[in-house]
């Protein structure tokens, strides 16, 4: 009996030690870690996954940096002086750490010509803009065609056994993703439909003509405005860009192209110094922000 109670003393004893290891561990993490702050906004925080930030949380974590997340009124982005006022307030916010302000944050900076990288003089200030832009110290261009490319090998992989076609459905700014697509799948597999001329009859002969070929997986790059072609047959399941995941039924959400956030802190330096350097020898300033398949 002794012997249990001496056992179960030493357990609690090495759990004790476990937790406050853990805990000064922690402590240490919040107290000293460098700050890494995204400026998020209500669209982007309601189509970017949950988990993607959490990945993206652990990934700075061991780099040592604690991730932030901001969300701006719409009033803070709405003008030029309330912009400048915002990012100005950051500095309390990152000292010395990073910035990554998000596509709509980025897009009015560029729109008002804030520079963001004067105004956050310690901070490594980044924008996700489609060009370089040197309002920021550097941009992450999107670069959706790798994700495009990820998300067809694995639909490939899926229906090849099936013997299964699949459809890409876009207008002609989608269209460009389509030959990275093609590539990964076998002659005559797939049928590309795209709404050149934004024709009101678009959906519904789409929709006809791939019920016509028995076809069950379409595949979404780019759609504006007709987003009903996702609800207009249930049978059909649709890969789509990140930013029509909630517009899509979830029972028919086979899986989306979305922005590698978490793959941000193995691929830009976090360092002003460094990322100053590092744009240098780029030239136009820009890294690419790769894009990935989430699916089923």
């Amino acid at each position: 009996m002794k012997g249990l109670y001496k056992t179960a003393k030493r357990i609690l004893v090495a759990m004790v030690v476990i937790i406050a290891i853990m805990a000064a561990v922690v402590g240490a993490f919040l107290l000293t870690a460098q700050r890494f702050v995204v400026v998020s906004d209500a669209a982007w925080s309601l189509v970017m996954p949950k988990k993607e930030f959490s990945r993206m949380r652990f990934a700075l974590a061991r780099k040592w940096h604690r991730l932030i997340i901001l969300q701006p009124d719409a009033s803070e982005l709405g003008d030029s002086q309330s912009l400048e006022s915002f990012i100005y307030d950051l500095n309390d916010e990152v000292g010395d750490g990073v910035v990554l302000f998000g596509p709509l944050a980025s897009s009015k900076i560029v729109e008002y010509n804030v520079k963001a990288s004067s105004i956050l003089e310690k901070a490594s200030v980044y924008g996700i803009y489609g060009t370089e832009s040197p309002l920021f110290d550097a941009t992450l261009v999107p670069n959706s065609g790798s994700g495009w490319e990820r998300a067809a090998s694995a639909v490939a992989k899926k229906v090849s056994s099936m013997s299964q076609n699949i459809a890409i459905v876009s207008d002609s700014k989608g269209s460009i993703y389509n030959e990275a697509i093609m590539s990964q799948f076998q002659d005559k597999m797939v049928s590309a439909y795209i709404n050149e001329d934004s024709s009101r009859l678009f959906v519904s002969n789409t929709i006809q003509e791939m019920n016509r070929l028995g076809i069950v997986f379409g595949m979404c790059p780019h759609l504006e405005g007709f987003y009903n072609v996702f609800t207009m047959d249930e049978t059909i399941s649709w890969i789509v860009d990140y930013r029509y995941s909630t517009i899509v039924p979830s029972n028919q959400l086979y899986g989306t192209v979305l922005p590698d956030l978490s793959g941000i802190a193995k691929t830009i330096p976090l360092e002003k110094e460094t990322v100053l350097s590092k744009t240098a020898e780029t030239i136009d300033g820009t890294f690419e922000l790769e894009f990935k398949y989430d699916g089923k």
